[in-house]
């Protein structure tokens, strides 16, 4: 688990990179990790390189072979990341969950014959070489970065062979020759003070020390070795009287809850002491872990050796004492994209049971009680891709409100009364599903667009829901709901280490599973033209669009703008103007752009008009799409788009709640760190001939689809005046889709 604020890097970032780094953190992601401030580029203050002593097995770990046999594979099975292509071993979920957040780099080699000669290489960017000896990567910190009077600048842990080279003993690292155990004193050689020695004796010592160092001078000025003792010995003093290195190397100064996140092994104590460090103005901290030469019993110890490297929850903390309220809310990754074909539903049965259905020791009527009592709102729920779990409650009684909400979330019943009443629910919600036109639409259009069989399509039918079952639901629940896929987020009244402190206590022993795996992308290919759904009604619903683009696309702000510009914009954008304001033949009316993360999303224009005026206000919607393919917008247009997404920019980050919303999507999805800072520009940065560019990229008429809900022998003869009808588009084509049975989703004859 890791606190986290997004006004610069944290120690929990600094941990993150460190424990990265000795498996493959480039220098670029952590300087980008660093960026603090908005157009500032930042530089790194300080570097924590941890050095898996004997080398991890790339093999085994991150560079898996999941296409190769078994016996050449190895025993441990591949998982796939959240980087498309990269597959890590099961053994390390929560590095597949962060895949993203890290630089693997495979091409590194040397030729080294033996550990040492390879490890020298690797410390310090040189082969070595006999006649030589070069500094490490720490040294040379040292001597450009300089140094605090009380504080090393380079300090290893527990020790490192890695010295100062050729550059002398005055930039060689400060070794502690010894690694924190929790719960006992951590004392480091030569910074505490023997038993019986005083600050004053100290003090007097150095006096005498600095006489004897005048007079010895006097006889060699030019000795290396004597700058370097008389820089250590003035050092040492000022760090044994420093209250500030006194408590920098001292673990059992962190709160509880703090040192709890970092587990009792030599490792993550390691790297709590080396956090510290950092915190207090040391530049260059090495962290030596031993055991990694698995050449004898290469899997055996792997097991053991990525249990401290493989941890940690994220935790977005905003306090605010505005009100005596705390919020708290678990994302999930997974949802109904996870639900298997037969199954449909299973999912946000699921997450809506877990609320609704009681414990394994509390009822669901003595919950809704309780929670009743408690003045407390629980939630539960799973969407297409993430799912929640939320409460919202009085700080004066949070302890006990989250004790509930954890069992709600740890160990859902599942009652098979709320079960069944759940299900009758559903069935007669689904009786609904043509009533209205709206849901006709939606539900084809995601036909149409992503296929059938795409969870982005795919509904539940009468035979899926009935087929539900209590320990069905419970595989989904553990598939899901564990901390390999959470993230949490808190606001309120709360102090931040005490809230930390109540995570760590309610999550001891929750087992972290697989990390799930991303959203599939849809296999069907759109196929254009003009599709129709008869329904008696006095006003046609229409869509017309395409799939686009994937959200981190390099053309998505120049899309953003050239929706905005379209139909996206309000009163101001082209469409509504003409089909609204000028021409009076809709009142709802517009575009939009949806992208999606793991695959293409789409554009779609959408508007409902009287049966026949449809086809008058799908010629102009296409006449305004043509045009700004074909034309620049102006720079007036431009202007007002522009200055419309970076005046409302703030309101994404109004409120607390809001603002962690962003965080934890932004993580979950492996947003780039430096989106939101670099948002605006990026906006003002789109040009009228990149509107135009995209426009003709991604706009193409004669692959779009037009579907209409309505009554088409209306529809089809057009506007009273002859302006437009449906001949007029793909040459009178038009594929009429049946309407499907609202319970099986099949077509009716």
């Amino acid at each position: 688990m890791k606190a986290r604020r997004r006004d610069g890097i944290t120690r929990r970032d600094m941990l993150q990179a460190g424990m990265l780094g000795g498996v493959g953190l480039s220098l670029s992601s952590f300087l980008r990790l660093a960026q603090a401030n908005e157009g500032k580029k930042s530089t790194a203050d300080s570097v924590l390189f941890v050095n898996l002593a004997g080398g991890v097995s790339h093999l085994d770990t991150l560079d898996m072979k999941p296409e190769a046999p078994a016996e050449t594979r190895g025993e441990f099975k591949p998982i796939a990341s959240n980087m498309p292509g990269l597959s890590v071993c099961e053994h390390l979920p929560k590095f597949a969950k962060i895949a993203g957040q890290f630089a693997l780099i495979r091409g590194i080699n040397h030729s080294a014959g033996a550990h040492p000669q390879a490890q020298s290489w690797i410390s310090t960017g040189n082969r070595p070489t006999p006649a030589l000896i070069y500094p490490s990567f720490g040294s040379v910190t040292t001597k450009e970065l300089g140094g605090q009077a009380d504080m090393p600048s380079y300090v290893a842990i527990p020790k490192t062979e890695w010295n100062a080279g050729y550059m002398g003993d005055a930039f060689a690292p400060f070794k502690t020759n010894a690694v924190p155990s929790p719960g006992k004193p951590f004392q480091v050689r030569g910074l505490s003070l023997a038993e019986g020695l005083t600050l004053d004796k100290v003090n007097q010592r150095q006096r005498l020390l600095a006489k004897v160092d005048r007079r010895f001078r006097e006889v060699e000025t030019n000795s290396q070795l004597l700058e370097a003792l008389d820089k250590f010995g003035k050092q040492a003093h000022n760090m044994i009287t420093s209250k500030r290195s006194q408590a920098a190397f001292d673990v059992n100064l962190e709160p509880e809850c703090i040192r709890k996140l970092y587990g009792a092994d030599e490792l993550n104590q390691s790297l709590l002491l080396a956090t510290r460090l950092i915190e207090n103005g040391v530049h260059f901290v090495t962290v030596t872990n031993q055991g990694w030469d698995t050449h004898l019993d290469n899997f055996v110890k792997h097991k053991k050796l990525l249990a401290p490297l493989d941890n940690g929850v994220a935790v977005y903390l905003a306090p605010s004492h505005e009100f005596p309220l705390i919020n708290i809310v678990f994302t999930f990754k997974g949802g109904r994209y996870l639900d298997p074909t037969d199954q449909v539903g299973l999912a946000a049965a699921t997450g809506a049971m877990m609320r609704r259905g009681g414990t394994t020791t509390v009822s669901a009527q003595d919950m809704d009680e309780e929670f009743d009592f408690l003045a407390a709102n629980a939630s539960s729920s799973a969407g297409p891709t993430q799912s929640n779990a939320s409460l919202n409650c009085l700080a004066s009684n949070f302890g006990q409100c989250f004790a509930l909400f954890m069992d709600m979330v740890r160990n859902p019943g599942f009652q098979e009364s709320r079960l069944a009443l759940y299900k009758q629910e559903r069935l007669e919600q689904m009786k609904q599903r043509n009533d209205h036109a709206a849901r006709i639409l939606f539900r084809e259009w995601r036909f149409l667009l992503y296929g059938d069989d795409h969870f982005e399509a795919a509904l539940p039918t009468e035979l899926s829901i009935e087929s539900l079952t209590a320990d069905d639901l419970q595989s989904m629940h553990r598939r899901i709901f564990h901390p390999g896929n959470l993230i949490v987020a808190v606001t309120g009244d709360f102090e931040p280490k005490i809230m930390l402190q109540q995570l760590q206590d309610a999550f001891d022993g929750w087992a972290i599973g697989e990390p799930v795996s991303d959203p599939p992308a849809p296999q069907a290919t759109l196929e254009p033209g003009v599709y129709h759904v008869e329904k008696d009604i006095p006003q046609g619903r229409v869509s017309i669009g395409l799939r686009a683009i994937r959200r981190d696309d390099p053309d998505y702000f120049p899309m953003l703008l050239m929706n905005r510009i379209l139909g996206g914009g309000g009163f101001v954008s082209r469409i509504v103007s003409r089909v609204r304001s000028d021409e009076g033949l809709a009142y709802s009316v517009r575009s939009a752009m949806s992208p999606r993360v793991h695959y293409r999303g789409e554009f779609r224009a959408s508007f409902q008009s009287k049966n026949r005026t449809v086809a008058l206000a799908m010629k102009i919607i296409l006449q305004e799409i043509r045009r700004i393919r074909n034309e620049p917008v102006s720079d007036d247009e431009l202007a007002t788009a522009q200055n419309a997404l970076i005046e409302t920019f703030p309101r994404t980050f109004e409120s607390k709640a809001g603002m962690l919303n962003v965080f934890v999507n932004d993580e979950l999805t492996n947003r780039e760190p430096d989106y939101w800072q670099t948002y605006r520009d990026n906006v003002r940065a789109v040009t009228a001939a990149d509107i135009m560019r995209v426009a003709q990229t991604y706009l193409v008429v004669d692959q779009m689809a037009m579907l209409v809900v309505g009554k088409w022998g209306e529809i089809a003869s057009g506007d009273l005046e002859g302006r437009a009808n449906m001949s007029d588009f793909f040459n009178g084509a038009v594929t009429h889709l049946p309407l499907r049975d609202p319970l099986t989703l099949r077509p009716r004859n």
